[in-house]
């Protein structure tokens, strides 16, 4: 089957130790959009054929067939397919590195999926490798197939460590700890109660903090204001059930915390190009039915 004509996942999960855990996904999506949101792991992403867009570090990568990235445990990200993709994502947790003897404490990646430069293209090359041939081996079920999959994924960690990570200070570390922190508060609070009004004053005054140090704080941080990361993030949850649900948009506003329709609408097809209910009626005439999408938790994995 395509993945053009229907949406599927495939989960797939390595065990290090007791507290290590590596997920591997086969995604097939017709669309999706997946709002601001981090992992507690280091995510690598390989779009096999498609288009996907990455918004990092105040930067949209724009990713086809053949493109990876490499994304930082709590980096900051967003992701958007208007015309589907087949990928491939593995998400390695902290503690498998540590397992095999190296740590990322004082350490981060730094993937450029833009660069041209040879010896960069062929590690990228290398590791897109690594993550088909791990799909081939779970694909085909035959005793030692995993043992093949787990040596294919001690071969990306040790890629990922000596092709792509690089040093970084202690100042730099503690610094990204103390806003990681600060922004895991902001998270929780607007995933608890986005569907209800919030103001600057509201979110500002429990990290007791000034509004104006809020608003330069998370500014600076993620490229965007609070108020445009709390519509996007009522987006994407209006986003996934329209796409899983046939419940009447009117309701879902309700639901997800909408009560300007006007400006919603107008949000809405800037961010995907058409209106919810052409995006409900496409979706529907593809498939027929209301297949899962990669809507996640911010701070949970699986996801991209």
């Amino acid at each position: 089957m395509s993945w053009r004509s229907q949406d599927q996942y495939e989960l797939i999960e390595y065990n290090f130790s007791a507290h290590g855990r590596a997920h591997f996904e086969i995604s097939r999506v017709s669309q999706s959009y997946v709002a601001l949101h981090w992992h507690d792991a280091v995510e690598v992403i390989c779009v096999i054929e498609g288009e996907l867009s990455v918004t990092l570090d105040q930067h949209t990568h724009h990713l086809h067939g053949g493109d990876c990235i490499i994304l930082n445990p709590y980096a900051l990200h967003s992701t958007i397919s208007q015309k589907g993709n087949m990928s491939l994502l593995l998400q390695i947790p902290v503690s498998a590195f540590e397992d095999c003897g190296v740590t990322l404490a004082h350490r981060q990646f730094i993937c450029d999926p833009s660069s041209t430069d040879p010896a960069y293209r062929e590690s990228v090359q290398r590791m897109t490798g690594h993550l088909k041939s791990i799909m081939a081996h779970e694909q085909d079920g035959r005793p030692g197939s995993r043992l093949l999959s787990m040596s294919e994924l001690l071969e990306v960690i040790f890629d990922l460590y000596t092709c792509f990570s690089h040093p970084i200070s202690d100042a730099t570390t503690e610094k990204s700890q103390k806003n990681r922190e600060r922004l895991t508060q902001i998270i929780n609070y607007t995933e608890a109660r986005y569907a209800q009004p919030i103001t600057l004053e509201m979110i500002a005054e429990e990290l007791h903090l000034q509004v104006n140090y809020f608003c330069h704080f998370f500014k600076q941080n993620t490229g965007m204001t609070y108020m445009n990361y709390l519509n996007d993030y009522r987006l994407a949850k209006v986003y996934h059930d329209l796409l899983v649900t046939d419940v009447p948009l009117k309701y879902l506003l309700e639901r997800h915390g909408f009560t300007n329709y006007k400006k919603f609408r107008q949000s809405f097809f800037d961010k995907f190009g058409m209106t919810p209910g052409e995006m409900r009626n496409a979706k529907n005439s593809q498939t027929g039915q209301y297949p899962q999408t990669g809507m996640q938790r911010m701070t949970e994995s699986p996801a991209s």
